[in-house]
């Protein structure tokens, strides 16, 4: 299977089945860039993977309530976590979730968060001994902090970028962006592969996050995105949706085919369907960014380099 991100790279090297895996690599790539030669590793997946609980946070009171114990005020006591009452502790290795091996911790948490039929049955390790627990998630969470430790570590570089390429031809960045949007429609096309969804699609709080931190990096980057974000805008503005300009091409073609004008009152109604469809696609891609803020927040703060190249080179 082709890898588009690191998460994915996890799933499937930490999966039981098959447990011996072909792992082509690509090694030898020159500081220049050219393609290195492919090379297959064999690797074996553990007999267990499993996540480790790092903490089982207690519940605090906010701000707002400690601010007004100050004058008298008595605080209810705070009801236990879904990991404090099915008896999780510091150092557990979660195992299996729902009858789900559990390869990472980005796996544990969308398990949990679909999960609404009660108690969760759990496959847990502790002191080196397997045990059986069940916990109740509310509100899609368990209560606990996570830590991955299953022996691959994604842990990315200093980012360089170079002014070599600060100056592209419009063709050669028309063809970079289509190529970037081609990877994401195919991306999307084969989700269950890909593990890219909707959901990991982005509106306004994830853009403008990427655009500060390009910005941070460097104005060039900045520039850069944004002409990726009016090209993306422009071929979606294309397609053949009726709110949208490709949705009025369409209605005129059939308008010229038919040699009569569309119904007003079909117009009316499919304008108002997908106004409404993408309103909808709107609110859930935000609410996405939301939950995202950490990320980019990370991101943020991640250390960058302008490389400058001599000239000539």
């Amino acid at each position: 299977q082709t890898l588009y991100s690191h998460y994915q790279m996890v799933d499937l090297m930490m999966a039981a089945d098959p447990a011996e895996k072909d792992v082509v690599v690509e090694r030898g790539r020159g500081d220049d860039d050219k393609p290195g030669h492919k090379v297959t590793l064999k690797y074996t997946a553990p007999e267990s993977a499993g996540v480790l609980v790092d903490s089982v946070p207690k519940p605090e009171h906010g701000t707002w309530d400690l601010m007004l114990s100050k004058v008298g005020k008595d605080l209810d006591e705070l009801e236990d976590t879904p990991a404090m009452k099915a008896g999780m502790k510091k150092g557990d290795r979660i195992l299996e979730a729902n009858g789900h091996r559990i390869t990472s911790s980005r796996q544990l948490v969308d398990i949990i968060r679909n999960y609404n039929e009660g108690a969760m049955p759990f496959v847990i390790q502790r002191d080196g001994v397997s045990m059986d627990l069940n916990g109740t998630p509310q509100d899609g969470r368990l209560g606990v902090a996570l830590d991955d430790g299953v022996g691959i570590v994604f842990k990315p570089e200093v980012t360089v970028y170079s002014k070599e390429y600060a100056h592209p031809t419009p063709w050669q960045q028309f063809s970079d962006v289509f190529n970037k949007i081609a990877i994401t429609f195919k991306a999307l096309a084969s989700g269950s592969e890909s593990g890219v969804g909707a959901k990991h699609l982005s509106g306004p709080v994830g853009i403008f996050g990427m655009l500060a931190i390009q910005v941070k990096q460097s104005p060039l980057l900045a520039l850069s995105f944004l002409v990726l974000l009016n090209l993306n805008l422009a071929i979606l503005n294309l397609l053949p949706v009726p709110v949208l300009d490709g949705g009025h091409i369409v209605m005129s073609v059939i308008e010229w085919i038919r040699k009569r004008p569309v119904s007003m009152k079909i117009q009316e109604y499919a304008t108002t369907a997908f106004a409404l469809l993408l309103i909808t696609f709107f609110v859930y891609v935000t609410i996405a960014d939301v939950k995202r803020v950490p990320l980019l927040h990370e991101f943020f703060q991640r250390d960058t380099e302008v490389e400058q190249v001599e000239s000539g080179k």
